[in-house]
């Protein structure tokens, strides 16, 4: 009896498709010390105030930054995402044994604030996950996002002096340059309110990469907006080292912007397709004009295709690598 077999239908097993995206990690050292369930009013998009405890809204931001890198992941063709979450306390321990997909469903993870903000335990946990065996992939892409609101202590919650977290700082980025890990990585801090120490924090981040959480802000607003902001950076970082200068030699600084807007050629309320493509929020209108905020770009040109009458135009001739 013969056996029918379809045409076009293969009789072996599907292949399966590997994927060939090179690897993005994600570093959080969050701040769960007992400071962090202390309550604060945050002021909501509707205007409205409302009585949250810092913890919650650091559990809120960490559940809003994964989503966030979802959707990067998601709609981005060279970088898949992993991540590891280093607590700022007395004991500095990591969320999991090594770096993890975005497929692990973190956001259940609900954080409680206990022990001290003991900087030096959670670079020492840092270091260890910063290791070629942590790290497999050519590139080593690393993004670092460091979160606290008060001052580095001691295992016994003394406050240490400048010079003390000032030498943890500086030998965890000789550490960095040894290993060859500083041209593809960037480091981000943020401060909650007027009690964390600016001075560690501008000290441990890159230039420009500090960021304050005011009164009334929301940490949860402000810890997805920097992840956000920390995965486009790295994902249109420049080709070439000298396009970090101007002309004359000059640095650039992180409130450069790229494009610009041709406000006659634009269509305004009738269209604003380059407002809803921003992710980083860098392009309002306002009262009848769309504008560029040099703060919040990126220079990712996510918006420049968007715009119909082509009014959005890149300045020079900045290009993207991808992290080879």
């Amino acid at each position: 009896m013969a056996i029918f077999q379809p045409r076009g239908i293969s009789r072996r097993p599907m292949r399966e498709v590997k994927d060939t995206r090179k690897p993005l990690y994600m570093v959080f050292i969050l701040d769960t010390s007992s400071s962090m369930d202390e309550s604060v009013s945050v002021q909501g998009k509707n205007g409205e105030m409302r009585s949250v405890k810092k913890i919650e809204e650091l559990n809120e931001g960490l559940s809003d930054a994964l989503n966030s890198m979802r959707r990067f992941e998601a709609n981005n063709v060279l970088y898949k995402v992993y991540y590891q979450i280093i607590e700022l306390n007395s004991y500095g321990k990591a969320l999991f044994p090594d770096f993890v997909p975005l497929s692990v469903q973190s956001e259940e993870v609900k954080f409680q604030a206990q022990g001290v903000t003991c900087l030096e335990n959670s670079i020492t946990t840092l270091k260890s996950f910063l290791d070629p065996k942590h790290l497999p992939g050519c590139n080593r892409a690393v993004n670092i996002i460091l979160m606290s609101d008060g001052y580095p202590t001691d295992t016994e919650g003394y406050v240490v002096d400048e010079d003390v977290y000032g030498k943890t700082i500086r030998d965890f980025k000789i550490y960095l340059e040894e290993r060859g890990l500083r041209p593809n990585m960037d480091i981000y801090s943020i401060g909650v309110g007027d009690d964390a120490c600016e001075d560690m924090l501008t000290t441990f981040a890159d230039p420009g990469k500090f960021y304050r959480v005011e009164e009334m802000e929301s940490l949860a607003e402000k810890l997805d907006f920097v992840t956000r902001k920390s995965l486009v950076r790295h994902a249109t970082r420049p080709v070439n080292s000298s396009n970090s200068e101007h002309g004359d030699g000059s640095a650039i600084s992180e409130s450069d912007t790229p494009y610009e807007i041709d406000t006659v050629s634009c269509l305004k309320e009738s269209c604003l397709g380059c407002v809803d493509a921003c992710a980083l929020s860098a392009i309002q209108y306002s009262q009848g004009i769309v504008s560029i905020s040099p703060e919040l770009c990126v220079g990712c040109g996510v918006c420049e295709p968007k715009c119909p009458v082509h009014a959005i135009q890149i300045k020079n001739d900045e290009g993207c690598d991808d992290l080879i």
